[in-house]
């Protein structure tokens, strides 16, 4: 029989963390103006990074950047320029 607390637990290990664009700026060491364009997909030859949108509010889930970030560093793979 399983338990409230199981299934309690087992919500907080799927919860997927939120990013602000501030935040993601801090961790991808550029500025919040950068983070805007690449998730509005003006910066040429990158993909766009992956946002929901709360009202003016940018968010950016943690797995969606941590996807789009090893996709940029696949794409990036033996290319020197």
């Amino acid at each position: 029989m399983q338990t409230r607390a199981g299934s309690a637990s087992r919500a907080i290990e799927t919860y997927d963390e939120v990013l602000t664009i501030q935040e993601a700026a801090r961790e991808l060491r550029c500025s919040k103006t950068h983070v805007s364009q690449l998730v509005n997909g003006k910066v040429p030859n990158v993909p766009l990074l992956p946002n929901m949108r709360v009202g003016r509010r940018v968010l950016i889930r943690r797995s969606s950047f941590e996807r789009w970030k090893e996709l940029i560093e696949s794409n990036d793979e033996g290319r020197l320029q």
